[in-house]
């Protein structure tokens, strides 16, 4: 079952890539870190929360991309 929007897997992998990359950049140039061990404010928290549901996403949809063209899955 495609579950991308019809945007297949590849498109949706380099979108979530992109939105990662965006969120860790805004989080740096805010914060001048990317220190997970020091999460001290709500604002770092919601960069951190964010990074995270980019990141296990883009892990799924790469995952389901390689299952449906390699054959695995």
């Amino acid at each position: 079952m495609d579950r991308s929007l019809g945007l297949g897997y590849l498109t949706g992998s380099v979108i979530l890539i992109t939105l990662l990359v965006v969120m860790l950049a805004i989080w740096y140039l805010s914060e001048k870190s990317l220190s997970v061990t020091n999460v001290l404010s709500r604002k770092v928290e919601v960069f951190y929360w964010f990074t995270i549901l980019f990141s296990n996403t883009l892990g799924t949809a790469l995952g389901d991309f390689l299952a449906d063209n390699s054959g695995l899955g």
